[in-house]
């Protein structure tokens, strides 16, 4: 800048200053220029340098575990090969990648091996202290592991030997002896202790047998929890050491041949999506590209186009050994196309979480010759039956946590550690048996059970039973979303009444009910976990699905029995027909107490009379004052066990009446053939008994339109 101006301020510049004054900004543009090309260059040259093994996020592991047999004799050497064997027995079908490693191979692999592993297995043996080779070998291994933060990846196995003994040095004393090295036998002092003091480890004496389950178990974990995870998921997976084995086993990665698909379904909450998770975090480096599109259940329907903005869809879009990972939001049925064009031609492992809808599917369907063989699909679905209809064979459904993991997955939510205080161990076991196994209620209760003290846990988890807490209600809710009207009705109907009833029974009643076929929506229910079929024949289903159901009904009635469209509970009952408050909006009572309980309704036996809705009426166990002086001619379904009188109400009109059950009353033969006389032209299903004495009649009602063989079973 000085000679610049020096020259401008020149009256007249001589020729040679001139020259300068033009070819100065060339220069200095052309300096530029190379600057820009040679930082650029330098950019492009990194980016395709692989990475160092000292990354801080370690990525393209060849093997999943390096199992290292150390014998350091002859002597049982049989013995560690037997172990070692049963290892990788264990290992090899759960399809982690194992090498076997054992001392007597050439070295200079070894530092290779561990670089190229997740973790390793150690598999230490009686004489093992007494090889030199062995001992600068196990050196080499913890001075690997712990320059790169990863000790907790390694997993010893003390066999036949004392781990304690190793951690003192007991097995050196011969080299002491033979006057080794001070220096190197410090070393070995040093990882001998290193190893034996690590907080994971198994021992076997020369008496106790092999738990191979066990070290496999602990070993998929660590593989589980190493630092390669693209994408994140909550601390402390309990009981997810074994699902994650299963659903890996289901994919067969092995098999390079074609693209297989794999479907993980069951219950809202009860991590389905987090497995997914962690499967795609186990596996993702032997893939060149992962993909991970979440929650596809809120994208846009694939049959029609919209650009609505409200409804974004996640893909990650990320390439293992690279430094970044490119996210981008984009549409479900963009990503597929996005997918299409971007993957083809290469080895892809796939995730679409929470699929709903068959068009989804056939859109995977359509893509999955565009992928490299070995490729795999994951799908996640509330509805199992959707999996299968689109013809994925290999489903595996997610179960109930045990009450042991409820426990563990509780204790370290509340406490963030795996033991509980003594005095809270009556408490938490009473929460997991509210939370009934489903890992979404488990924590929920647990993250505000953790910020109450121990007074106040009493009235909380007495508040979470008789009220469903509404972040969970909320959630479950989402399984509903989808539903025709009237499956939706028959769920809330076995959600408030027919819990353990059979199903052929329920299909009776239902039937009756809606004056329709009933069998396609309930199996419909089944296939998306909203109910389930007992070995036995009975309708059961999930007690947090139960009280979602009933809180439903609850909440539309604004709490209130006599507008409630189903009535179950005694109290609500007595209420409505004692004080005669009924409403057209009641379409079912189901009072159907056990034999252990006693229920009394004290009446006047009016209260049926403003029901005039009222289609199904089922009474059990349950003592009346009175006989009901009215009975709704709506009603298509009357149940009632050891109904109060003789004679049913005179203004009672039966004609859509379809299942009449009365037993253990006290009917005569006159009071049946008055009841048909007024030709209940629908009905179908008509039993009376008095309980203890009573015969079968074979008789044919040739006055009814719909009539067939019925049992009738009257008093003598």
């Amino acid at each position: 800048m000085h000679y610049f101006y020096f020259i401008l301020c020149q009256k007249k510049p001589s020729r040679r200053d001139q020259v300068l004054f033009l070819l100065l900004p060339l220069l200095f543009h052309c300096f530029c220029l190379f600057k820009f090309l040679s930082s650029f260059l330098l950019h492009a040259y990194m980016a395709l340098q692989p990475l160092s093994s000292s990354s801080t996020r370690p990525s393209g592991f060849k093997y999943d575990v390096l199992l290292i047999c150390g014998v350091g004799g002859t002597e049982d050497e049989e013995d560690v090969r037997e172990l070692t064997d049963l290892l990788y027995g264990y290992l090899g079908p759960a399809e982690l990648r194992t090498f076997r490693f054992t001392f007597t191979d050439h070295e200079a692999i070894l530092e290779e091996l561990i670089q190229i592993s997740r973790m390793a297995i150690v598999v230490i043996s009686n004489n093992f202290a007494s090889s030199s080779y062995c001992l600068d070998n196990l050196s080499n291994i913890l001075d690997y592991f712990d320059a790169n933060g990863r000790l907790r990846q390694l997993l010893p196995v003390f066999h036949h030997v004392d781990p304690d003994d190793v951690a003192k040095g007991v097995h050196l004393k011969s080299f002491k002896d033979d006057h080794v090295d001070r220096l190197q036998l410090q070393k070995w002092t040093l990882a001998l202790q290193q190893l034996a003091n690590l907080p994971d480890h198994f021992h076997f004496g020369l008496e106790d047998e092999y738990y191979g389950g066990e070290i496999f178990e602990k070993a998929l974990a660590k593989v589980i929890s190493d630092d390669f995870k693209p994408l994140r998921v909550q601390d402390n997976l309990v009981g997810m050491v074994s699902r994650v084995a299963k659903v890996i086993k289901l994919l067969d990665l092995q098999s390079g041949g074609g693209v297989h698909m794999v479907g993980i379904t069951g219950i809202v909450g009860i991590g389905k999506t987090t497995l997914a998770r962690e499967v795609l975090n186990l596996i993702a480096d032997q893939f060149e590209v992962v993909c991970f599109l979440r929650n596809v259940s809120n994208d846009i329907n694939l049959c029609r186009i919209s650009r609505r903005h409200d409804h974004y869809d996640r893909f990650l879009y990320f390439i293992p050994g690279k430094d970044e990972e490119c996210v981008r939001f984009i549409y479900f049925f963009e990503a597929i196309k996005d997918i299409c064009s971007r993957l083809c031609e290469k080895k892809v492992l796939l995730i679409v979480d929470d699929v709903d809808k068959l068009k989804q599917l056939q859109t995977l369907a359509n893509i999955t010759d565009w992928f490299s063989p070995g490729s795999r699909i994951i799908t996640t679905s509330r509805d199992k039956h959707l999996l299968v209809s689109h013809g994925i064979e290999r489903i595996y459904e997610v179960s109930d946590l045990n009450d042991e993991e409820a426990l563990d997955l509780l204790t370290w939510t509340v406490f963030k550690d795996k033991i509980a205080p003594s005095e809270c161990k009556e408490g938490l076991n009473y929460a997991v048996t509210l939370a009934s196994g489903l890992p979404l209620s488990l924590i929920e209760l647990g993250s505000h059970l953790c910020e109450l003290s121990m007074l106040e846990w009493k009235y909380y988890l007495r508040s979470w039973k008789e009220s469903p807490d509404e972040t969970i209600q909320a959630v479950l809710e989402l399984s509903l979303d989808g539903l025709v009207a009237m499956e939706k009705n028959i769920f809330l109907d076995i959600a408030c009444c027919f819990k353990g009833y059979p199903l052929v029974e329920v299909q009776h009643i239902l039937r009756a009910h809606y004056r329709e076929c009933v069998t396609d929506y309930i199996s419909a229910l089944v296939s998306k976990f909203l109910i389930n079929i007992s070995s036995s024949g009975e309708l059961t289903l999930h007690e947090w699905m139960r009280n979602m159901g009933k809180e439903i009904v609850r909440r539309k009635s604004s709490r209130m029995p006599c507008v409630s469209s189903r009535l179950w509970i005694l109290e609500d009952i007595r209420q409505v027909l004692e004080d005669c408050t009924g409403t057209h909006k009641i379409r079912t009572i189901c009072l159907d107490l056990s034999s252990t309980e006693e229920g009394t309704i004290s009446w006047d036996g009016k209260g049926f009379k403003n029901m005039e809705n009222l289609k199904t009426l089922i009474i059990k166990n349950v003592h009346f004052s009175e006989a009901p002086k009215y009975l709704p001619s709506s009603l298509r379904v009357l149940d009632w066990q050891s109904y109060p009188s003789q004679y049913l109400p005179p203004n009672f009109y039966p004609g859509n009446l379809s299942i009449c059950k009365l037993p253990k009353c006290c009917f005569v033969s006159s009071e049946i053939c008055g009841l048909l006389n007024k030709k209940p032209v629908n009905l179908d299903n008509l039993s009376f008994d008095n309980g203890e004495h009573s015969s079968n009649e074979m008789v044919y009602v040739s006055c009814l339109p719909n009539s067939r063989e019925m049992t009738v079973m009257v008093s003598e």
